[in-house]
């Protein structure tokens, strides 16, 4: 049940903030559902064998197996569009606060443009939570704690330190969000040797497929004639 409420945090609290108690108890149900409507149908089929047992059995299994892996899923997608919208609320961050404003107004400015998305929903709750009376190192603590994103957890961490150190949160933010940037190119770098080395197999058997519908013809036509 730990494991499913950390996934359950991690997807953002969906469904209405269910706990992981709620959510395996859910599909559960939904297994022991579509067992009973299974082992109807074979009833209603007059089938009493062992497969009316088996194969309803296996659907229920099947059913609470994707009710796991889409809570997986969930969780995935999640992390996937807070790292995808990171880095311009960075970008955001380093124009905003050295033009002068403070922290809590670049997550207003932030929320403000972008009112809906997964990085806007927890920015809401740091803003609320520092408004409530936390302190910005518990907010942000708060934060690493409800994701996954490896380099939204490193950004927070530097903002951490810098707080401490007493570094301009701006030179924070511009230092990361260039780490971060280098990081990207370099992925799209080692990506696009990956696909180069991939494609050259296809490439070669797409290379041989066309000299032999260029050849293949004339190929023939020698054989016909007696030439070999």
């Amino acid at each position: 049940a730990k494991a499913i409420d950390k996934k359950l945090l991690y997807a953002g609290r969906p469904f209405g903030g269910i706990d992981a108690l709620g959510y395996l108890g859910a599909i559960e149900l939904a297994a022991c559902g579509g067992f009973v409507v299974v082992l109807a149908m074979f009833l209603v089929a007059g089938n009493v064998g062992l497969a009316a047992l088996l194969v309803p059995g296996v659907i229920a299994c099947f059913i609470f197996w994707l009710g796991l892996e889409w809570l997986n899923n969930l969780v995935s997608d999640r992390r996937k569009a807070i790292s995808r919208t990171f880095p311009y609320y960075l970008d955001l961050g380093v124009m905003t606060m050295e033009a002068g404003a403070t922290f809590l107004e670049t997550i207003e400015t932030y929320i403000r443009d972008n009112p809906s998305g997964a990085l806007g929903d927890e920015l809401k709750i740091i803003l609320g939570e520092i408004q409530m009376g936390k302190t910005f190192e518990e907010a942000i603590v708060n934060f690493m704690e409800r994701i996954t994103a490896e380099e939204v957890q490193n950004t927070l961490r530097a903002m951490l330190q810098g707080q401490k150190m007493g570094t301009s949160m701006g030179e924070v933010l511009r230092n990361e969000a260039e780490a971060i940037r280098f990081k990207r190119s370099q992925l799209a770098e080692r990506t696009a040797e990956e696909i180069k080395v991939r494609l050259q197999g296809p490439a070669m058997l797409l290379m041989m497929s066309v000299l032999l519908l260029i050849l293949g013809p004339a190929l023939i036509g020698m054989f016909g004639s007696g030439v070999f």
